[in-house]
């Protein structure tokens, strides 16, 4: 079988992406700027968040990425070079839980008072994700039952249980 064969569509987010670095501000579509959001851990160096102008000054953001100083500082930067700032950000939009993702939202929220929304689906998880089960060793043992996870994996998920969750309620 011939393997996939990738067919960019921005050379400037393909070249940063070949010198492991964060590409610039792209406008993708009327009023649509695709922006890099930093990832501080792992292989991956970023993903990208999305600004919808609004035709004022004000503005959406969808998926803001990881919650660090350094998306933070990033994304000052990127509003500036299209021509807004938080000031504007009216709503924060998250197509799903992961922290790249929704990480700082809440943050952003506290900044801006920009509303924060998530579809019914991505809430569930959400307060799946956060519940009590999360600090009870015991709740979380019925959950990997329930799951269906193998004995002999069990080891590894129990030894990441304390770690705090990598985005909040």
């Amino acid at each position: 079988m011939e393997a996939a064969r990738i067919h960019p569509t921005s050379a400037g987010q393909l070249a940063a992406l070949r010198a492991r670095e964060l590409p610039p501000p792209e406008r993708v579509a009327p009023n649509v700027w695709a922006i890099a959001s930093p990832i501080p851990e792992g292989g991956v160096r970023y993903t990208l968040s999305y600004v919808l102008l609004s035709g004022d000054s004000s503005f959406h953001l969808l998926d803001p990425g990881w919650d660090s100083a350094e998306n933070l500082d990033a994304l000052r930067g990127n509003l500036r070079t299209i021509g807004v700032s938080l000031d504007g950000l009216s709503t924060i939009i998250a197509t799903h839980h992961h922290p790249d993702h929704l990480g700082i939202a809440g943050t952003l929220r506290d900044i801006t008072g920009a509303k924060v929304v998530l579809s019914r689906a991505e809430r569930a998880v959400l307060t799946h994700q956060l519940g009590p089960w999360r600090r009870d060793l015991e709740a979380y043992d019925r959950v990997l039952d329930g799951w269906g996870v193998p004995a002999g994996r069990r080891a590894e998920l129990r030894a990441s249980f304390g770690r705090a969750p990598l985005f909040a309620d």
